[in-house]
């Protein structure tokens, strides 16, 4: 059994760390009440300073504040795609479309039928699934507008059949899905001077669905190109959007 001297110790080491945490997100809520730029390194340390701007009624402030700190802190942009539902759920909380908007790309990318990791936050999960349906809408329509032009273009024909052998066999419906329209895309040669008027649809549908609504991601220096279909959105779509009146509250709220 561990001694009591040393579970004292680790009890006195663990509120220390905890005061120097609340410390700085308290600095930090001023900061961005006294419109004074700060870093957040961390979605820990920007649910900290949310937390007690909730407690204080000063959530407007650390909401405008807000886009200063993401072009202050790239490091905080790169978390996004592996925390996409607890940045989802803060921006819900702070009221910052842009930031939603970027977290619910990667939130719908990841999302399978039936998941329950929004269940605590049926207002999300509702606008979560609205979003995805509307994707699937668009995949079905641009498999359709394909599937009809193969018929007028025996070159289209053959890229779709070539592309056909990347499609994975999986539960989720979307998996893999991302690379073989991207190979249809990438793999025919579009010409509005040669190219059928049915061509050219499925060319427009094509550019929808692999269109990237990722902002955010793009401040932050890659050399890899982020598109979907390619490396590590592969098999991820980041075309979804959604419009101010589509929010989970009231854009003209001035406090909450």
């Amino acid at each position: 059994m561990e001694p009591q001297a040393s579970r004292s110790k680790k009890c006195q080491d663990f509120k220390r760390l905890q005061g120097a945490r609340e410390t700085r997100a308290f600095h930090k809520l001023l900061s961005s009440m006294y419109r004074k730029t700060y870093h957040v390194s961390s979605i820990s340390d920007l649910n900290d300073i949310v937390r007690l701007a909730d407690f204080y009624c000063a959530l407007p402030a650390v909401k405008a504040s807000i886009d200063g700190v993401l072009l202050n802190s790239l490091d905080l942009i790169e978390m996004i795609p592996e925390n996409s539902v607890e940045f989802l759920a803060t921006a819900y909380k702070l009221h910052h479309g842009f930031l939603f908007r970027e977290s619910l790309v990667h939130v719908v990318a990841e999302w399978k039928e039936g998941s329950t990791i929004l269940d605590g936050h049926p207002e999300l999960a509702q606008v979560v699934r609205s979003a995805y349906n509307r994707l699937h809408s668009q995949i079905h329509k641009a498999t359709f507008d394909i599937l009809r032009a193969t018929n007028e273009d025996v070159r289209l024909f053959e890229v779709f059949q070539k592309a056909k052998k990347t499609l994975k066999a999986d539960v989720d419906s979307t998996a893999g899905t991302a690379l073989f329209f991207r190979n249809i895309y990438n793999s025919y040669a579009w010409s509005p001077y040669y190219c059928s008027a049915g061509v050219m649809k499925a060319r427009q549908a094509l550019e929808l669905l692999l269109s990237n609504k990722l902002e955010l991601a793009g401040l932050v220096p890659n050399s890899v190109p982020i598109q979907a279909g390619v490396g590590i959105y592969e098999s991820k779509f980041l075309c979804v959007s959604i419009a101010n009146h589509e929010l989970s509250w009231d854009t003209t709220a001035a406090e909450w």
